[in-house]
């Protein structure tokens, strides 16, 4: 893991030395989720308060990254006013992406699409090789009637035939 002298390094590298002083790599103090802000401490110790973490406050919604509280953020000013707004976060605690009604939140634990009211995602795999199981007990399974087998056989199921290869996990 880089200290924190290392990334400012390469910051200052990155920007050069014409770049204005409009930004800031800060520790994350801590994060008010509600109010999508976090507050930050430079080396200094100097404190930036209601510093944003998406660009415009309000309802509207798109991309949220919320940082891990103790981890590393690069704070830009806001053209030429006083507040400051998170662009990069060097440990990231949960990020919530909203894109028209399709709804994404991520978190160290789990993967919520839309709610989660589906359920879990399906094993695809797995769930293939126990259908086929079951197609196999119902072929070798047979019914004698009026003294003649008869015997009805089920195709094995396909994955491709019924998986999503846009959402894989």
């Amino acid at each position: 893991m880089a200290t924190e002298a290392e990334i400012r390094r390469r910051l200052q590298e990155m920007a050069g030395s014409s770049a204005p002083d409009v930004s800031y790599l800060a520790r994350v103090e801590s994060v008010d989720i509600e109010e999508c802000t976090c507050t930050l401490v430079d080396d200094g110790g100097q404190e930036f308060f209601d510093v944003r973490l998406r660009p415009v406050t309000g309802a509207n919604k798109s991309l949220l990254q919320i940082p891990r509280q103790g981890s590393f953020v690069l704070a830009v000013r806001i053209e030429s006013t006083e507040e400051w707004m998170v662009v990069a976060c060097d440990e990231v605690e949960k990020v919530h992406l909203i894109v028209g009604a399709s709804e994404l939140i991520i978190t160290e634990d789990d993967i919520l699409i839309n709610g989660g009211k589906l359920g879990g995602l399906v094993k695809i795999s797995e769930l293939t090789a126990k259908l086929n199981e079951l197609v196999q007990i119902y072929n070798s399974h047979t019914h004698a009637g009026n003294g003649v087998p008869t015997t009805m056989l089920a195709s094995p199921f396909n994955k491709g035939d019924y998986e999503n290869e846009n959402v894989k996990h």
